[in-house]
């Protein structure tokens, strides 16, 4: 239940349940700023705040999926569990996630639908620490970047294929009328053909 044991517990449980390094990375930076004991305090009970999460993951019993959170292995299930699914509500924005995990998912899609105007600090200050002041993991990063030169790469009514189709047809005018004035020049087209 130590800080050691649990940072073990987050790689093994998270690669059996198949989390995304990006979600490793961030469950490794948010379990001690929940809970810097583990999942024990000094007297070998459960680590409990005032609210009511348990253990390393300060993982809400409303949270635990089924999980037993006064057991180290449960207790980070059930916070890799919800990290994962967060990200995957959050589609990989990290900040989001972070603040989600510490102010309620409720909270933050209050916020993200204008009702609440800003987090508070603190919350705002435990994102940034959690994440390191990056919105998005490097993988969930590489994805966007990925979509984004999809997009770039498809003629799919996107702006960028639309300027691309348009480059092309500039491209074969001009094309067109280099062929056409080496016609003229070579006297296959006359001038009145050629004005026209």
């Amino acid at each position: 239940g130590g800080a050691a044991a649990v940072s073990k517990s987050i790689d093994t449980i998270g690669a059996g349940l198949g989390a995304s390094n990006d979600v490793l990375a961030l469950a490794h930076r948010i379990q001690p700023m929940e809970s810097a004991a583990g999942q024990y305090d000094a007297q070998g009970q459960v680590v409990q705040s005032s609210a009511g999460a348990l253990g390393a993951m300060q993982v809400m019993p409303g949270s635990a999926n089924g999980n037993d959170l006064r057991t180290t292995s449960g207790n980070v299930t059930a916070g890799v569990q919800l990290l994962m699914r967060l990200y995957s509500k959050y589609d990989g924005n990290q900040a989001l996630v972070a603040m989600a995990y510490n102010w309620g998912e409720g909270n933050v899609d209050q916020y993200l639908s204008g009702k609440v105007a800003s987090p508070p600090k603190s919350v705002a200050e435990y994102a940034q620490k959690a994440t390191g002041g990056d919105v998005y993991g490097t993988q969930a990063l590489a994805a966007r970047q990925n979509r984004v030169d999809d997009q770039l790469r498809g003629s799919d009514g996107s702006i960028a294929a639309q300027i691309r189709e348009r480059e092309q047809a500039i491209t074969a005018l001009t094309t067109a009328q280099k062929a056409l004035n080496d016609l003229h020049s070579a006297g296959k087209v006359s001038d009145a053909d050629y004005a026209t």
